[in-house]
């Protein structure tokens, strides 16, 4: 017999990417991020939790959205990007000129 494990297996342990936004309780501030577990990153922006970068300054922070299905980490990262800087990326500026709005 082989080490082959069944499919359902193997995609429990699928790690997903999500590009999450936050929006300050306090100060309507907005935060972009990328995480594989946006709610455990929620808590270590709101100091629930260690580890992790956080602005301290819009605490408490609360998940509005998180955006997953891409198929790699660098995807998830370039849409993170793109989110940062919609006016220097051509995928953006695109969507943009598809609205009827310049960019």
């Amino acid at each position: 017999g082989g080490d082959l494990e069944p499919a359902a297996q193997k995609q429990s342990r699928r790690v997903v990417n999500h590009v999450y936004l936050l929006e300050s309780s306090t100060t309507r501030r907005t935060y972009v991020g990328f995480s594989t577990e946006p709610l455990r990153r929620l808590k270590q922006h709101n100091g629930l939790a260690k580890g992790g970068a956080a602005p301290a300054g819009g605490r408490p922070w609360r998940l509005l959205l998180f955006v997953s299905g891409f198929n790699s980490k660098t995807s998830a990262l370039a849409f993170e990007w793109a989110w940062h800087f919609p006016t220097k990326s051509r995928l953006a500026r695109r969507a943009w000129r598809a609205t009827g709005r310049a960019a």
